[in-house]
């Protein structure tokens, strides 16, 4: 039923169809924001905006701006990467590069779990920042937060989280460093299997797959993945 609608309207506005489409599912988009804005209310009276498990419990969040608040309040966000942060953490990294901070989870996380280590965020969204600033400050850790991370910029770290959508391929190259990375080849195709093969000779590369998501109707859960994705662990020999 869905595609013979689609099918008819693309007939009848024939050149415009592709705007009108996009235009339909940017409200979809927009209808779904709110909707997750509503249920999400509800779940913050009922929990309250602090992280209650996982390797970040205890981080307080200021409001409930965050899309996927309520994975990381329960603790659930990312949780196939526990493990390997929770080793990382053990390590007692001196210098920590979140690159992709967005909301500041890792970034104020990590810097909470190792108060003696220097911690540098990048994000490129402006409001993201802002947002990763007053969610430092709730959390009274110091962190410098920067803009786009380019070449270079990991040079120094000990441990670098990184989800920069895409921009892993540029960024990474071989550094004496524990990486943990979310791989984007939805949008660079084969970037995982180059960023292991780049790292193989002095690192152990694990490539950690995510688990099923949330059904599609779960929404307060959802981590808003396109798919199957996969992370790499890549720790210095």
């Amino acid at each position: 039923m869905r595609r013979h609608a689609h099918a008819l309207a693309r007939r009848a506005l024939g050149p415009a169809y592709p705007r009108a489409l996009k235009r339909w599912r940017g409200g979809q988009g927009a209808w779904r924001s709110r909707r997750v804005a509503a249920v999400t209310r509800r779940f913050v009276a009922w929990h309250g905006l602090t992280v209650s498990g996982g390797p970040f419990a205890g981080l307080v969040y200021p409001d409930q701006e965050p899309l996927t608040l309520a994975p990381k309040l329960l603790g659930i966000y990312e949780r196939e990467l526990h493990p390997a942060i929770e080793a990382a953490i053990a390590a007692q990294p001196d210098v920590i590069v979140n690159v992709g901070a967005a909301d500041g989870y890792y970034a104020v996380g990590l810097a909470r779990r190792c108060p003696d280590a220097t911690v540098i965020a990048y994000e490129a969204d402006a409001r993201q920042r802002e947002l990763c600033r007053r969610v430092a400050a709730a959390n009274g850790v110091q962190i410098d937060i920067r803009g786009t991370a380019g070449p270079g910029d990991l040079d120094g770290a000990a441990l670098v989280v990184m989800d920069c959508e895409g921009c892993e391929r540029a960024l990474l190259q071989p550094l004496p460093a524990t990486v943990i990375v979310e791989l984007h080849d939805f949008l660079d195709p084969g970037v995982g299997d180059a960023i292991a093969a780049r790292f193989a000779d002095t690192h152990t590369v694990v490539l950690v797959p995510t688990a099923p998501q949330p059904p599609a109707n779960e929404l307060l859960l959802s981590e808003y993945r396109p798919g199957p994705m996969r992370w790499a662990v890549i720790t210095p020999r």
